[in-house]
């Protein structure tokens, strides 16, 4: 299951990916742009504090966690990226690439 499409709170410039074989790719890798402005609504909150695995009646303690979540950065490696043919958002982990030839 992927994050809430909500996540992460960024605009993002794309660039386009080719595959191995010099076709482009169904992915477009983005650049995350993270506005110091943003704010989650409580609904992007209650979203994400879902797809998480939050009981939304007793761990409303926890949902700061969530709320920081859509918040923070993504850790330095990973990108969001889109798929063009349903426009679906997704992170991968570029540090953990490996092509099988």
């Amino acid at each position: 299951m992927n994050p809430p499409a909500s996540t992460p709170p960024a605009d993002a410039a794309a660039t386009t990916e080719t595959a191995a074989h010099g076709a482009e790719a169904d992915s477009v890798v983005l650049e995350e742009e993270i506005d110091p402005n943003y704010v989650p609504s409580e609904s992007e909150v209650v979203e994400y504090a879902i797809w998480l695995g939050m009981d939304l009646e007793n761990d409303k303690d926890l949902y700061w966690i969530a709320r920081e979540g859509l918040m923070a950065p993504l850790p330095k490696s990973w990108k969001p990226c889109k798929m063009v043919s349903t426009g679906e958002l997704y992170y991968f982990n570029f540090s953990n690439v490996s092509y099988l030839h």
